[in-house]
């Protein structure tokens, strides 16, 4: 890939990144007014290009999907512009393109199964009488495993090299925008700019779905949602940049917000997630590359993070008694309120289980427990333990479904070549290790990550039989 190129490819999320934010920011509060315009303008926009071409209609839906925010920039009457331009796609390809491809063996399988399994748990939801709300809030997700159906079109019109060239520089692009946000979001609060609970606060929350808060000595915790695709790519990401980029001083620069993304967010299991994939390298017998990459991330982490929080307190710190705090949470629950807050959950989930353990109480199921820290009983539908979440809504029959279904996707996938085995394997450990204390597997970044998998296996497969 030629570099005038590459550095379209980057500029693309990049850009687009700070455009949306700012024109969502600029038009916070006037709802009724430029933002379903806006809405609108993007959808039919979405529409005539895609009935030209579909893979111009990918295009918008990939670039909205890193612009960094949970989709929320622009709703009209509470749908989100992500879902409406899902939609669009889905409508778009399977009345003019579906027939034309039909799809057969581990790629129907597999996307059959999630697709089936999720029916029938908004079904037991509705039976249960969970809220709709809730129960349509579980079933998104799940629906952006359908991209892969366009998605393998596409890559079928490229070689691996192509693909993965080009997921590597929109990545990239999609980060640094994200780091860049995130660095003056911090600066803001940091330096006194901005305060919590004021209208920039107000559209963090409600549009970006992000999340701010103070830990002391002037350092604040910054949390998006994107920030889980990226903690999910960045194994691959490194090893990518391993493979193109020949100089260490070229890799750290284009790395940097990797490292420094973490510091930032501070998020246990994405971290230990991150840690299992660089770990999986062993599998493909890489062992240099996974001592030489792993020990880079973390020491890259560790400095940002000091540095960071060391100016942020005036030089009074280096933020380790923070660090190590939130650390100490993975396996002492009681010491951080977060991770205190997951043990009280642990006891109602584990119940829950015990009083529906085969099939579950469905999609959009609440817990209630008592919450010590606002001293009043709780109900809440983010249950945090993602197993736990699995097994209280889906049940044991349902959950050993799905997870045999990943077991045949990485069986399959391991026989294909290198690049697709390591991608799929990399981003799958940190999905299933985050899933610990998390819900990624069912997030919607993750059924993303999930739909490139059975595009890239799709398409390799399409290139074996024309090939032979």
């Amino acid at each position: 890939m030629n570099k005038l190129f590459a550095r379209q490819l980057f500029l693309i999320p990049f850009i687009t990144f700070f455009v949306l934010h700012i024109v969502s920011y600029a038009t916070f509060g006037y709802i009724s007014l430029l933002r379903e315009i806006i809405f609108l303008f993007i959808l039919f926009f979405s529409l005539f290009l895609g009935l030209k071409n579909i893979n111009w209609l990918l295009g918008i839906v990939a670039i909205e999907l890193l612009a960094g925010s949970s989709g929320g920039l622009f709703e009209y009457n509470n749908i989100s512009l992500r879902l409406a331009l899902l939609a669009l796609l889905l409508t778009v390809y399977a009345v003019f393109h579906a027939r034309k491809h039909p799809r057969k063996g581990l790629f129907l399988g597999f996307s059959g199964v999630f697709v089936t399994l999720t029916v029938l748990g908004a079904f037991r939801g509705v039976l249960a009488q969970n809220t709709a709300q809730a129960i349509f809030a579980d079933t998104v997700p799940v629906l952006f495993l359908l991209m892969a159906f366009p998605l393998s079109d596409f890559f079928k019109k490229y070689t691996k090299e192509e693909i993965f060239a080009m997921l590597y520089w929109l990545v990239l692009g999609a980060v640094w925008a994200v780091f860049l946000g995130t660095l003056i979001l911090f600066i803001l609060y940091s330096s006194g700019a901005a305060v919590l609970q004021a209208p920039l606060y107000d559209w963090i929350r409600n549009w970006l779905a992000g999340k701010i808060t103070f830990l002391g000595e002037g350092y604040y915790r910054i949390v998006i949602p994107f920030f889980l695709p990226i903690s999910i790519l960045t194994p691959w990401m490194f090893w990518y940049s391993m493979r193109i980029l020949k100089k260490w001083p070229g890799r750290i620069a284009a790395l940097t917000p990797f490292f420094a993304l973490p510091a930032f967010h501070l998020s246990r299991g994405l971290i230990l997630g991150i840690a299992a994939g660089f770990f999986v390298f062993i599998f493909f017998k890489k062992w240099k590359e996974m001592f030489a990459l792993g020990i880079t991330f973390a020491a890259g982490f560790v400095l940002s993070f000091a540095l960071i929080h060391f100016v942020a307190s005036s030089g009074q710190s280096f933020g380790f008694n923070t660090l190590f705090g939130r650390g100490a949470g993975v396996i002492e629950q009681g010491v951080e309120e977060s991770a205190d807050t997951r043990r009280l959950l642990f006891k109602p989930l584990v119940q829950s289980i015990q009083d529906a353990p085969f099939f579950g109480h469905g999609l959009g199921f609440m817990v209630s427990y008592y919450n010590p820290y606002v001293q009043k009983m709780i109900s809440t539908s983010h249950l945090d333990w993602g197993y736990l979440e699995l097994l209280t809504e889906g049940g044991i029959v349902p959950t050993i479904l799905l997870f045999l279904s990943l077991v045949w996707l990485v069986v399959r996938v391991f026989k294909a070549p290198q690049p697709v085995a390591l991608f799929t394997v990399s981003t799958l450990a940190v999905i299933l290790t985050s899933q610990l204390v998390m819900q990624s597997l069912f997030h919607v970044y993750g059924m993303v990550i999930l739909a490139c998998i059975l595009a890239l296996y799709d398409a390799n497969i399409h290139r074996s039989a024309t090939s032979s």
